[in-house]
């Protein structure tokens, strides 16, 4: 009762604070803390809006965000003070009915379109494959929202092009989460649906039950074997009567039933060796379904990558078409005018020819991709499902990350799926070796049966039938016996066994060592791949702003005539190179630090 008063107080001295704080905060501070950092905002015409981080400026919460429409490492990065971005995310559905609101929204209009028209020209647009050459009068407007690429939908990767700082040593890679779609397809939501659906790893499932059967089935045959039998026959002409064994040359129909009972005392260590047989086969067969699985981890991420690889260069290729596009329509009115002479036409109609043939090129390798990882997750190809983009915000961490041969070689050689499914091979083959030299001995064995018989025609001494049960119980016999045998000469067919066995236990141990040279060279290979992807990516990410910077000089001097189409058209293809060539690197970069991400987790156990 104590405990309840005090909060009570404690909650209206609270509540007090509270009304009292109230009136004093404005309109904009109230909203200030409803966005978190990469919150996406809707604010119409288009326009999506990321926060990215906020701050404090003489008492007044501001944000800074970056506008884009569909490709966000095109947008533009501005501080903006909260009242003004939430009347931007009220823009798209309400309308003002406060008064004093209405000042604020409408400035809030303006804002938003003026960012719009600031970003309008480099907004990916998708466009129309044609089958006849377009002219030079084709409007943008007939060519937008055509293309269509079926199955699977791939978002933008969201990789915004900064200063990376150098590197240093080893340092945690904190993956941030990333904004995704409900509906979104993430890669580790992959790792888990082909880990349910893939047939590769439901086979490899299904061994380790198999495997399992084999030991319960070893062990149970150390248990003695039982079993009943019952037949009947029909006799004709010259035959051994069953219950009086004297000759009969009547005929007549009778029958046997006994049970038998069966243990095997000694086999050489055969049912022991299969025991012990069977537990390193279920530990191989387990190492195999890791190995799998493994496998098909790194090939989803390598798809993965191909797919996103192929999303971006599609959206570069279309806003390449819609840029020879403009200036197609532009040289067209600079040749009514008599400015420019049809070699120009020509030209350009040529480039945009070609960029729709790379386009084509472009969308059937991406459905290529598409295609693969629906394989690899095993659904129906009919389905649609959307892919996340990578969460790119940790291309800083990772560029930072020392990773190191000697340690995670040495791990992996000692934990690899591939190097343990190997040793417990070793281990079965070293067990048939002495199965094999157990065939050397003697096995004994002991059993019993009871058996007894009837003849359907027996007769007692007065020529009266004598009853079924009375015969059988009449005939009733018992037995016990016991077998030793004594392997003596078997046309070598024991002793080549064993040498065979032995073979194979070489040849065991030879997979082991190469088995651990794979993996280490492997692993070498990917930290080595890793550590020049983020040079490479340095270099690449240099050379694309570089020649994006040249090729704005090459538009500058090709509207003042200074130089022509030609050249104009060579400083466009090697900006296109040098963006491939980025997208590529940072892709690149990101998806090796998954796979050695994928190496370093396992086993997870």
């Amino acid at each position: 009762m104590k405990r309840l008063s005090v909060h009570t107080i404690f909650c209206g001295i609270f509540l007090l604070l509270i009304s009292l704080t109230f009136p004093i905060f404005s309109y904009a501070q109230q909203d200030s803390t409803i966005y978190k950092p990469h919150d996406i905002i809707e604010a119409g015409n288009g326009l999506k809006i990321e926060v990215l981080s906020s701050r404090t400026v003489t008492g007044t919460e501001e944000y800074e965000a970056i506008f884009f429409i569909q490709r966000r490492q095109q947008g533009i990065r501005k501080w903006i003070e909260s009242n003004l971005l939430k009347n931007l995310s009220t823009l798209q559905n309400n309308t003002p009915t406060d008064e004093v609101k209405s000042n604020e929204i409408n400035r809030a209009i303006l804002y938003r379109d003026s960012i719009v028209k600031a970003i309008g020209n480099i907004a990916n647009k998708p466009l129309r494959i044609y089958r006849q050459p377009i002219s030079a009068t084709t409007k943008n407007d007939e060519l937008k929202d055509t293309i269509k690429i079926p199955k699977i939908k791939i978002a933008e990767p969201d990789i915004s092009p900064k200063q990376l700082p150098p590197i240093i040593n080893s340092k945690e890679i904190a993956t941030k989460p990333a904004n995704l779609k409900p509906n979104a397809y993430s890669l580790e939501d992959c790792f888990k649906i082909a880990s349910e659906n893939n047939n590769g790893i439901r086979v490899a499932k299904n061994n380790v039950k198999s495997a399992g059967l084999d030991n319960k089935t070893a062990k149970y045959s150390l248990l003695p074997s039982l079993s009943y039998d019952v037949g009947h026959y029909f006799s004709f002409g010259k035959n051994i009567d069953p219950v009086t064994n004297a000759f009969s040359y009547e005929t007549f129909s009778g029958g046997y039933t006994s049970l038998n009972l069966q243990l095997q005392l000694f086999s050489g260590f055969k049912k022991l060796n299969l025991i012990r047989q069977s537990v390193f086969q279920i530990s191989a067969a387990g190492y195999e379904e890791e190995k799998a699985e493994l496998e098909l981890q790194t090939n989803i991420a390598l798809t993965y990558s191909r797919i996103l690889m192929a999303n971006e260069e599609l959206g570069i290729k279309r806003n390449n078409i819609g840029a020879t596009q403009k200036e197609l329509e532009a040289i067209s009115e600079k040749i009514k005018v008599g400015r420019l002479t049809k070699y120009e036409l020509y030209a350009f109609n040529g480039l945009l020819n070609t960029q729709q043939a790379e386009l084509v090129a472009l969308q059937n390798d991406s459905l290529v991709a598409r295609q693969n990882l629906q394989q690899l997750l095993n659904i129906p190809f009919k389905q649609n499902i959307e892919i996340a983009p990578i969460d790119t915000f940790v291309l800083q961490e990772i560029f930072t990350s020392n990773i190191s041969i000697e340690g995670l070689g040495e791990k992996q050689v000692a934990t690899h799926p591939l190097v343990k499914q190997a040793e417990m091979n070793e281990q079965v083959a070293k067990i048939n070796e002495k199965i094999a030299k157990g065939s050397l001995l003697p096995s004994l064995a002991i059993g019993g049966n009871v058996v007894s018989n009837y003849n359907n025609g027996q007769k007692d001494d007065n020529g009266g039938k004598i009853p079924l049960s009375t015969q059988l119980n009449n005939n009733l016999g018992q037995n016990i016996n016991i077998s030793l045998k004594i392997p003596i000469f078997s046309q070598l067919l024991n002793a080549n066994r064993i040498k065979k066995e032995k073979l194979n236990v070489a040849n065991a141990q030879l997979s082991v060592e190469e088995a651990k040279n794979t993996i280490y060279s492997n692993t070498l290979q990917l930290v080595n791949d890793f550590n020049a992807s983020k040079q490479k990516y340095v270099a690449t990410k240099s050379a694309f702003e570089q020649n994006t910077l040249s090729l704005q000089l090459f538009n500058e001097k090709y509207k003042l005539g200074q130089i022509n189409s030609v050249e104009l058209m060579a400083g466009q293809d090697i900006l296109n190179t040098a963006t491939a060539k980025y997208l590529q690197s940072k892709i690149q970069l990101f998806f090796q630090y998954k796979v050695l991400e994928l190496l370093n987790n396992h086993p997870k156990k």
